[in-house]
């Protein structure tokens, strides 16, 4: 009897260490705060991260433009913030009937909207930015830059349509919701909060900016600083080989024997060489993309709104600007850039700021020029073939105190892109070798 109850008191025993360690596997988490370097050790992500954080392509994907063409007039939100509201709905609509055909002609109707994105993209990305009732396939069209939607007033129906980049197709979907057309439809016919545009160039090729003059604030800010340490657990393969020696230029290098890291303190940009990797297999857009946001998360590398501003596939190049309120940041430097080279697959430039925004010190404004003395001047000083954007922005740049605080100034104005390089607008005299923001 008495070994019976032993049995028992251990078979119970027994049951509750399984049920112990049953319940021990199924709760388990991994300790989020540790991650592998590529040689398999464990690198602790405070010694990885950046201190920025993991994007999507919905959240670096958004045009630099949202165009309302109303009744022969075209205008925009006073506030930019509010064009990124509304792509940023749009996000959450679902699209029907999706077809792809060819293109007639581009949608010319009394009222629509365009959205104009900075570079081409490979049509694969709309699965990425839209939502669609049904799996699509984008392969027959390549890439776009534009996309309108139009309304069909009688069976309250928007209509998107996406106009590849040689003219020659367009993919279309509908939205089959009376509310999110009344939504559109309210904003294109009371032009609540908007201003009207301009144009320079043809009229197919057109380039749309305020008539009036806008007012803005110019900011201050204090920075953080990226510790390059950091980004060295990121980039190469075994961190502990790593040398670091510094120049006469005061740049600091980092090498392994073969990967490089050079970094200017004065600058506060990182130049990061995979020289291993010179083989150039091109990539696909989407293939670019994709490897890309892939790689920056990796070290949480978005230190602040980057958006996508540039992709070419014909070197694997890639590249991302700064944004701030949705105004475009413009450094002539790179201090706003984060851009890429791919070889083979694999990472074998990079180049970024290292520092993000921090705490707004001042804000005072600023009037900047009317679109329409903007315009006259382009007109009489620039080459309006070579033009391919004109735009308010903000000039980037770094003023040193007493206290040797590193101190950023935003400050608003008109820029232009010309020749492929962005330049900034004077209107005004210098004085002390800083142009006036008015």
């Amino acid at each position: 009897m008495k070994l019976e109850v032993i049995k028992t008191y251990i078979l119970i025993i027994l049951v509750g260490m399984s049920l112990l360690l049953t319940f021990n596997i199924w709760s388990y988490k991994p300790n989020s705060g540790l991650m592998y370097d590529k040689q398999g050790h464990y690198v602790n992500e405070n010694d990885y991260y950046i201190e920025g954080k993991e994007q999507t392509k919905r959240d670096v994907v958004v045009p630099n433009e949202i165009i309302f063409h109303h009744l022969q007039k075209n205008y925009a939100f006073k506030d930019p913030k509010n064009s990124e509201k509304l792509y940023k709905n749009m996000h959450d609509w679902t699209l029907y009937d999706f077809k792809i055909r060819d293109l007639q002609n581009v949608p010319n109707e009394k009222y629509q909207i365009e959205l104009r994105f900075p570079t081409a993209m490979p049509m694969g990305v709309i699965n990425s930015l839209f939502h669609f009732n049904d799996n699509i396939d984008t392969g027959a069209i390549g890439s776009f830059k534009r996309m309108f939607i139009t309304f069909n007033p009688e069976k309250l129906v928007l209509r998107f349509h996406f106009l590849s980049l040689d003219g020659r197709k367009e993919a279309t979907a509908v939205v089959n919701d009376a509310t999110k057309f009344e939504y559109l439809w309210e904003t294109i016919s009371n032009l609540k909060g908007m201003q009207e545009l301009i144009s320079v160039g043809p009229e197919k090729s057109a380039i749309y900016f305020p008539r009036n003059p806008v007012s803005m604030e110019q900011h201050t800010f204090s920075v953080n600083a990226t510790n390059p340490k950091k980004l060295v657990n990121a980039l190469f393969n075994d961190p502990s080989l790593v040398k670091r020696n510094m120049s006469n230029e005061k740049l600091a290098y980092y090498t392994d024997g073969t990967r490089q890291m050079k970094i200017s303190q004065d600058r506060r940009i990182m130049w990061f060489t995979n020289p291993s990797q010179t083989e150039i297999h091109r990539m696909t857009a989407y293939e670019l993309l994709d490897k890309s946001i892939e790689n920056i998360n990796e070290h949480r590398g978005w230190t602040g709104k980057y958006y996508l501003d540039s992709l070419d596939t014909a070197d694997n190049n890639i590249s991302y600007l700064l944004h701030y309120d949705a105004y475009p940041v413009i450094s002539a430097i790179g201090l706003t850039t984060i851009e890429q080279r791919w070889r083979n697959q694999e990472l074998y430039q990079y180049s970024r700021p290292l520092f993000s925004i921090n705490n707004s010190l001042l804000s005072e404004p600023v009037k900047l020029p009317s679109g329409e003395e903007i315009r006259n001047y382009v007109k009489k000083n620039y080459h309006i073939d070579n033009v391919t954007d004109l735009r308010i922005g903000y000039r980037l740049k770094f003023q040193k105190e007493d206290t040797a605080a590193d101190i950023l100034l935003l400050e608003p104005a008109w820029f232009i892109k010309y020749n492929g390089n962005w330049n900034k607008i004077d209107l005004m005299p210098h004085h002390d070798g800083i142009p006036e923001a008015t």
